[in-house]
Order: C-alpha cells, then sequence, then structure tokens
C-alpha cells in the first residue's frame, strides 16, 4: 500500500501539503526518483523510525526491504491502536462496554469535585461556609453546561472524520475544537467573575452567606481555562476512541483537589476562597496534562500551536451540533 502512494502523484502531494519536506519533526523514509526528480513519504516521527529500527534490528529500510517494510508497518500500526480504538471493527457488544466503563467512571471523578469541597468545608469550617458552596451548585452547572455542549457536538464531529479516515477534516475540526475551548474559557472565566453577584442575589441566596459563595464562585473560576479546555481535550481523545486518557487524568486530579482542600482550608486558613481555588488548580492541571499529551508527535490526533484556529467548513457544524446538547 504503501509503495502504491509513492506512485501516485496525487496522493504525494495530499501527504506533503505545498511540497514541504520533513516537516514537523517527521522522517523521510522512502525514496523513489520519478523523471529526475525526488519523491519523500513522510512516515512517522523521527525519534519513532530510531525505535523501530533498534527494536527490530533493521540495517535498511526502503522499498526493496520487504521485510523491514512489514516490520516497520507492524511497529507503526502497534502504535497508533495504543493510542486510539477504531469503534467500527470488532464486536459491537464488546467495543461499546471497553469504550463506555471509562466514560462512567470519568463522569464520576469529574463530579467529585463539588462533592469533595462540600464535605471538607462542612467539617472543617461549618454550616454557613457550606451553604455559601451548596448555593453555586446551580449557577457552576448553569455555567459550564453550554460549554460541555460545545465539547460534545465537537467531539460528535472530530468521531466522524476519524471514522472516515479524513485525515484534513480531522485535523481541521481537532484544531477548530481547540480554538473553541480558548474562546470560550475567556469568556466563560469574564462572564462568571462579573455576574456572579448578580446571580447569587437573583437567586435568594441569605445575605450571611453570599459573601462567602461569591468568594467560592469566583476562586472556582480562576480555573475557567482548565474546565473548558479539559472538557474540550477530553472529547478530543474520546472522539478517538480513547477514553481512558481522560479518566487517569480525572483521577489525579481529583486526588489533587481534595490534597489543596485540606491544605487550603486547614493550615492556609483560605476558608471557602481556598475550595474553590483547589478546584480550579486541578481543573487546570487536568487541562495541561490532556494538552500535553495530544501535542505528542506522530499521532493521528496531534494538536499542532500554529494551526489552531477556527476552520470555517466545521466550525458552524460543530455549533449546531453542540447547542442542542
Amino acid at each position: 500500500q504503501m509503495m502504491n502512494m509513492m506512485n501516485n502523484p496525487q496522493m504525494m502531494n495530499m501527504m506533503m501539503p505545498g511540497g514541504q519536506q520533513n516537516a514537523g519533526g517527521w522522517s523521510l523514509i522512502f525514496t523513489k526518483k520519478n523523471g529526475g526528480n525526488k519523491i519523500t513519504i513522510q512516515v512517522m516521527p523521527e525519534e519513532k523510525v530510531s525505535e523501530a529500527i533498534s527494536k527490530y534490528k533493521i540495517k535498511s529500510l526502503d522499498e526493496n526491504n520487504i521485510h523491514a517494510l512489514e516490520l516497520f508497518k507492524k511497529f507503526y500500526y502497534n502504535e497508533m491502536k495504543s493510542q486510539t480504538r477504531d469503534l467500527t471493527k470488532g464486536s459491537p457488544w464488546k467495543q461499546i462496554v471497553l469504550f463506555s466503563i471509562p466514560l462512567i467512571i470519568s463522569l464520576t471523578f469529574q463530579n467529585l469535585y463539588n462533592v469533595v469541597d462540600s464535605i471538607i468545608v462542612g467539617n472543617m469550617l461549618g454550616d454557613e461556609p457550606l451553604a455559601a458552596v451548596s448555593s453555586s451548585g446551580n449557577f457552576i452547572f448553569l455555567f459550564t453546561s453550554f460549554f460541555f455542549g460545545l465539547a460534545m457536538g465537537a467531539s460528535a464531529l472530530i468521531g466522524k472524520y476519524f471514522g472516515e479516515k479524513n485525515q484534513e477534516k480531522l485535523t481541521e475540526s481537532i484544531h477548530s475544537a481547540v480554538a473553541i475551548g480558548l474562546v470560550g474559557s475567556v469568556l466563560l472565566t469574564a462572564l462568571a467573575e462579573i455576574l456572579s453577584p448578580f446571580l447569587l442575589k437573583l437567586m435568594g441566596t441569605p445575605e450571611n452567606v453570599i459573601g462567602q459563595s461569591i468568594s467560592y464562585f469566583r476562586a472556582y473560576f480562576i480555573g475557567g481555562i482548565g474546565l473548558v479546555m479539559y472538557s474540550m481535550l477530553n472529547g478530543i481523545l474520546q472522539a478517538v476512541g480513547n477514553s481512558r486518557r481522560g479518566l487517569y487524568y480525572l483521577i489525579i486530579s481529583s486526588i489533587l483537589n481534595t490534597g489543596l482542600d485540606l491544605l487550603f482550608i486547614g493550615p492556609c486558613n483560605m476558608g471557602v476562597f481556598g475550595a474553590g481555588l483547589a478546584t480550579a488548580i486541578s481543573q487546570l492541571t487536568s487541562a495541561t496534562l490532556a494538552f500535553l499529551f495530544l501535542i505528542r508527535k506522530g499521532t493521528v490526533f496531534q494538536v499542532q500551536i500554529k494551526k489552531i484556529r477556527f476552520y470555517k467548513s466545521v466550525t458552524g457544524k460543530m455549533i449546531r451540533l453542540g447547542i442542542p446538547s
């Protein structure tokens, strides 16, 4: 299949936009002369090439070494398979169960942020601070649900292009989703910080707790970028069949949130503001871990900072899918 691509100039152009070679740290593996011009195919990152050559003791990697090519393709396939899951192959029930279990556990951990805050605040600070944290819960859900819906719309579209193996649209949709997340997180943080006193008063929050409610609400949304970006980045991973990574990051951030709650409320004596800040830091941590994973080279879902922008062909579709959600 690789050799057929080498003999197909149209396919070569698709693989190397603008004729650029060795872009993004990708190694040039195959060369073939075509009318006096060298044609190259970018196959995988150079560190993966070295790893494959070392693992299989490959001395030469070209179109004349069929055995080396087969080992090379096997190595690359296994590498990609470990990061994605093709839900169109194998037993549907098995695929659904294996994909869903980490997803269900993830949702449980995602809801633990406010629960843990309430438990620790109630036990360490008393009834009024607990009422302040609890009264913020409805508005936190109100503010975040819109962006969770957009993340679902983005995930649906990315999953569609991943299933179609449409790399161009997959790349555009992934980078558009990141752009939506970045802009959305700034809007969310600004709105939450500005509107929190008005909304809490509108809800009839008692005067004796409203000050603490505003403090918790504003501290919580210091990490607004982490909240929105984690949802969007995790949606990208789920779209390519990887529901485990998000779970790992949520477990880490949940443990961190509990530890920071105890630290900020106890020794640091920061009150409900400390509880909100602990959650903000934890959410920023999970988003950072997801982003670092997605910018790794050599995956079909790699995020490249220079490509992050709104692509007209997919952004509108994402919003139309996300708003009903």
